[in-house]
């Protein structure tokens, strides 16, 4: 982390042994990589050229694009896709709620909204405060609790009945997921964490740790630069390549935001035993960003009778933007299929 003025590697883990908790056993799936090796890099689709695209419209499928206020004001931008054949009642509608990761937006997972709305739920993509199109300080946080409360605004309007809801995380969004399943947890049904920020993986000077902690007293907006190149987030030359050109991607954070991420991080951990509802965990093994082995450690902490991870020895942090994502996907849609028996009964009625 270097200091910015503008607003804008990993060693693989050791080989992952079968665990038990204090609990009970881990379910433990090996997910191997698609590739053989010596093989190229299999051939991922592209997404829309733009946030503008109406490409990812199909039929089948409603489209919402709006904004939501949050409790201090903040607009915050939301997709909201909705199959067109569910029932009536919006408490039979399976609903997956999807929190993006740090510097990014929702708008990079509209090809796994497509999907899992082909499956017959609906699917909520907000952008997080100071992300996207959202309003805020980018990538700046001055209360981590923020993250929280916005989220209890969108699911208050997107998906009021928490036995149809499942929430979604991605790294950073998967802190703020677990933090918001510790706090609310009569919420949601399950929770699905996709390689969650529960240890760093990217070198930090202590002198810059030092300043920066200074600076988040004194200046807490001043930013840092993010070190983490496209390229070691994804092995999708595609992917890499939208992220460089996206916008919407900021490329720095704010000594703030970074601090108020430790301090969610330390209530992570320190509350790990709250975490009781269904939990799926999905772990990149060669990921430059989180630590891999913290995430076996966590859940391991956890409480819930039901909890699996899945480790994906090969791959990069962004699971779902790999070459693979479309099999990493349907692993998740099988695991909540199980979980939400409205879920199945609507697919079920679909292909009827």
């Amino acid at each position: 982390m270097e200091p910015d003025s503008r607003d804008s590697s990993a060693t693989p883990p050791n080989r992952l042994a079968r665990r038990r908790g204090r609990r009970g056993p881990i379910p433990i799936t090996g997910a191997r990589d698609s590739r053989t090796r010596g093989d190229p890099t299999p051939p991922c689709i592209p997404p829309p050229q733009s946030p503008q695209s109406r490409a990812h419209f199909r039929p089948g499928m409603d489209v919402t694009i709006g904004s939501l206020t949050a409790r201090d004001g903040i607009s915050l931008f939301v997709r909201c896709y909705r199959a067109d054949f569910h029932p009536r009642s919006r408490c039979e509608c399976p609903t997956i709620v999807m929190v993006h990761g740090a510097n990014e937006h929702s708008g990079r997972y509209r090809h796994v909204a497509e999907s899992l709305v082909g499956e017959g739920w609906n699917v909520v993509l907000p952008d997080l405060r100071g992300h996207g199109r959202s309003d805020g300080v980018p990538t700046h946080a001055e209360a981590f609790n923020a993250y929280l409360s916005d989220l209890d605004r969108l699911l208050e309007r997107f998906a009021p009945c928490p036995q149809q809801t499942i929430l979604c995380g991605h790294s950073f969004g998967g802190l703020i997921s677990i933090r918001y399943a510790q706090t609310r947890r009569a919420r949601m049904r399950g929770l699905v964490l996709l390689s969650p920020l529960l240890g760093i993986n990217v070198p930090i000077n202590p002198l810059t740790l030092v300043a920066g902690r200074l600076m988040s007293w004194l200046a807490p907006r001043v930013r840092y630069r993010n070190r983490v190149p496209p390229r070691l987030l994804t092995r999708c030359p595609a992917r890499q390549k939208q992220r460089q050109e996206d916008p919407y991607v900021h490329h720095s954070i704010t000594a703030g935001w970074f601090f108020e991420m430790k301090r969610g991080l330390r209530a992570a951990w320190e509350q790990a035993e709250r975490i009781d509802l269904p939990l799926l965990l999905c772990q990149a093994g060669n990921d430059h960003v989180v630590d891999p082995q913290a995430a076996v450690r966590f859940l391991e902490k956890t409480s819930s009778p039901d909890k699996m991870l899945r480790f994906y020895h090969e791959h990069y942090h962004e699971l779902l933007n790999e070459p693979d994502w479309r099999a990493i996907l349907a692993g998740i849609s099988d695991w909540i299929r199980q979980r939400l028996p409205q879920a199945a009964a609507v697919r079920r009625r679909r292909c009827a």
